[in-house]
Order: structure tokens, then C-alpha cells, then sequence
């Protein structure tokens, strides 16, 4: 994670899954501190239902800050334009 005063980047890696759930809760609970977050899916492989609930969740714990996700593959791009993720938040 790279944190400035307004700002943190959380880069996330691997599968996002079922299995993983509670950690990827644990990093977006320790958001909220500062009003710009970018993370980072660059290194992500693989993502599920799972993934884009707690995207969700964290869209409405933080409604006004600002949230980017960078870096999806195709792929993970693609699952947030089914969900219309898009719309809430900024994809890069």
C-alpha cells in the first residue's frame, strides 16, 4: 500500500474468490481515512461474485470518496461493465 496524506494505493494480486473474501474485507476495512484510493488490478487474475460484493460494500461504506481501479485485465474489465461497476466507480 502507498499512502500520501489524501491518498492510498492498494495494489492487489492473485485470484479473488470465495476463499479469499475475508482478506480482501480486512484490506478494505482498513480504507477510509483518506478521500482519494486507487487500487491497483494489475496483478489480478481472476475474480468472482465474491470480489465485486465487497467492491459494492466498500462503494457504499465510502459514498463520497473518490475510488479508482486501475490496471484490470480484459477480462475483470469486462465483469465490471456486466455489473455496471463502471458507473460508480472511476476505471482506468
Amino acid at each position: 500500500m502507498t499512502e500520501k496524506p489524501h491518498f492510498r494505493r492498494v495494489v492487489l494480486s492473485g485470484e479473488y474468490d470465495l476463499l479469499r473474501r475475508d482478506e480482501l474485507r480486512e484490506i478494505f476495512a482498513s480504507l477510509g481515512d483518506e478521500p482519494e484510493i486507487t487500487l491497483d488490478l494489475g496483478g489480478v487474475t481472476y475474480v468472482d461474485s465474491s470480489f465485486l460484493d465487497e467492491l459494492g460494500k466498500l462503494r457504499l461504506r465510502l459514498p463520497d470518496h473518490s475510488i479508482t481501479l486501475v490496471g484490470a485485465d480484459a477480462t475483470v474489465r469486462r465483469l465490471l461493465e456486466i455489473t455496471s461497476m463502471h458507473k460508480i466507480f472511476t476505471v482506468e
